[in-house]
């Protein structure tokens, strides 16, 4: 029983499951409606939001947030926010502002705002199969690509009418790519954009096959600060790492079935719990402190076992 703890403790300490949201912000240029999204994403409890339709160059959402921006002057620009612990490391943004890409961990993260209108087929059409392909990073089994796609692949996701691109979907079904929103509710109709007597889906988060398995939760949610709804995906992380320097450290998994690894990460693990007093909250204390410390007390046993 003491060593199926350890197992556990382990698990939810370096498996946690990340909340991301995608939300088109409709150019938030007020300070009353950046102060809206700030309240939104605390009061979802978001840790990483795509955001497209950045209007403003500045966009101030607290310290508890890092905020990478492709603005643009037009209104097209795209933005990344996480919170701190997050190791999001931006690497494109795209001189249109219609994109910003980078790593989430080993995970290849593109978040896109595609040309709008039955006017601009030629250009959406353009912007995925040349934009957008550039942006994926060769031989990576970890892709999510999210944001404002302003078309959709099905006739039952969009009323009336049928706006698709035939480019983004063979971009999808090349990269095996598969819709979040289907692989939990398959039957199940919902729109993020509802306008007078239109609606649609034009919001929404396409995964690997890897990653699909470890969606937890999906929401579509209206908000008060734009006309589209926030589309939320809750992501457990497939690979046991914390960040390190430059790279990812990777767990040991056979110290579980050493009976002294246990015995004393039992004994770590009380004094590490009795610490959560000086943090504001447990999140804080997760990730500020905690994750370190197991990685740490991980990579010094599996060191001394050697020199044994």
């Amino acid at each position: 029983m003491r060593y199926n703890i350890v197992y556990y403790i382990l698990f939810f300490v370096f498996l946690m499951s990340l909340k991301i949201a995608s939300i088109n912000i409709n150019n938030l240029q007020s300070a009353t409606k950046q102060f809206s999204l700030r309240d939104f994403l605390q009061q979802t409890n978001v840790d990483l939001a795509l955001l497209q339709e950045v209007g403003v160059e500045v966009l101030d959402l607290g310290p508890q947030y890092t905020v990478h921006n492709n603005f643009t002057a037009n209104g097209t620009g795209t933005a990344i926010v996480s919170k701190n612990h997050v190791q999001f490391s931006p690497s494109i943004f795209y001189p249109t502002g219609r994109i910003l890409s980078g790593q989430l961990g080993n995970i290849n993260l593109i978040n896109l705002y595609a040309p709008s209108g039955s006017q601009a087929r030629v250009e959406r059409n353009s912007f995925y199969a040349v934009d957008v392909a550039s942006c994926i990073t060769p031989h990576n089994d970890l892709l999510i690509i999210a944001g404002d796609f302003n078309c959709v692949l099905r006739p039952e996701d969009q009323y009336p009418g049928f706006n698709t691109s035939p480019t983004l979907n063979e971009l999808v079904q090349g990269f095996h790519l598969q819709d979040s929103w289907l692989s939990t509710n398959p039957r199940r109709t919902e729109y993020t954009y509802v306008k007078h007597n239109c609606a649609s889906r034009i919001d929404r988060i396409y995964v690997s096959p890897l990653l699909t398995p470890h969606i937890s939760n999906i929401e579509i949610i209206p908000t008060i600060f734009s006309d589209h709804y926030a589309y939320l995906i809750s992501l457990r992380l497939p690979d046991v790492t914390v960040e390190r320097g430059w790279g990812y450290w990777h767990m040991n998994t056979s110290l579980l079935a050493d009976t002294g690894f246990c015995e004393l990460f039992v004994d770590k693990w009380n004094y590490w719990i009795r610490q959560k007093r000086y943090f504001r909250n447990i999140s804080d204390w997760w990730f500020q402190y905690l994750n370190q410390r197991v990685a740490s007390f991980c990579r010094c046993y599996s060191a001394e076992k050697q020199r044994d």
